[in-house]
Order: structure tokens, then sequence, then C-alpha cells
């Protein structure tokens, strides 16, 4: 199947193994616009957080402005990649409850040695399966992105091991 429908499969899925599962436009978010303001200070301005980035809190993503817009495939690759994140909350025991949420956070940005970060053992992960879903309808896959992501600003310097992130990209069949 590759329609829309194949997107609209994936949300209804997500919808019935995560009860409470949303969808929200992050310029709507209060919590967002407090996010983009703390990495545009933490990233010296380098942040595109509110204009790129799709971030998933608790049971919810928030997306950027053009979500809508998107082909379906963009967005269904994006939910299997944001699924991933969603049953990383629940294996960890820290997705639905404040605290838990704020313990997460912390380990998903500041657990150190400072460039080898959980966050980037959890983002491997999720990016994998973009990967392999972006492989699996033909769509490119941007390794110098996906490397920058990693080993740069825009995820805060998640992963400092280039030749580890270029190895990992190797594996996954990743190509420029």
């Amino acid at each position: 199947m590759s329609t829309v429908d194949t997107y609209l499969d994936e949300v209804a899925a997500i919808e019935r193994e995560f009860p409470g599962f949303r969808i929200v436009p992050k310029d709507g978010s209060t919590l967002c616009k407090i996010i983009n303001v703390l990495l545009l200070v933490l990233t010296l301005g380098k942040s595109k957080f509110m204009a790129e980035y799709i971030t998933t809190i608790g049971k919810t993503i928030y997306t950027p402005p053009g979500w809508e817009q998107k082909p379906w495939v963009n967005r269904w690759i994006v939910l299997r990649h944001e699924g991933i994140h969603l049953r990383q909350f629940q294996r960890t025991g820290m997705g639905w409850f404040w605290f838990g949420w704020v313990v997460y956070s912390i380990a998903y940005i500041f657990i150190l040695p400072f460039g080898l970060t959980l966050r980037s053992r959890w983002e491997r992960e999720a990016y994998s399966e973009s990967i392999r879903c972006s492989q699996r309808y033909g769509i490119h896959v941007n390794r110098a992105r996906i490397f920058d992501q990693f080993t740069g600003v825009q995820y805060f310097f998640m992963d400092l091991r280039k030749s580890k992130v270029s190895a990992w990209l190797d594996q996954m069949g990743v190509v420029d």
C-alpha cells in the first residue's frame, strides 16, 4: 500500500498503542516557544528548532510550519521515527509523568561525557528507522545532514565521535 492511507494507518496504530497521542503545531505551544528560546541561547542563535524540527514530548509530537503540506510518505517516515521515541519513553519508564519527562530530558541532553549522550543512542535508533523507511520508498538519505545532526550544533553536539557516526552511516548503507 503506497498511498496516504499508509500515513493514516500509522497515525491510527500510534493512537491505539499510545492513548492520548496527538500531533500539535509547534507555533501553538508555549512549551515549544520556551524550548526555542533556550536553544537559541545555547546555540548562539543557530537553532532551527521551531522552523525545521519535529519534537516528541510525552505522547505529543510537535510539528513545524508546513507539516500538513508535506507529502504523505515524508510524514509517515517522521511518524515511524517519532514512534521509536514514544516507545523509548515507555521502555525507560520515563514517558508520561512530569518527573519522568524531566529525568528523560536531562539524560537526553546533558548526560556526560559531553558529546556522547544517551540522546545519541536514542536518536541513532530512531534515525535507523527513518533511514530504512526512506530506503524502502527510494527516498534519498542525505548523509551529510544526518552526520551534522549528530556531530553539530543543531542537535547540541550529541556525539563527537565522528568516526563512529560515519561507521554507523556506512553500516546503514547511507552514501552521498
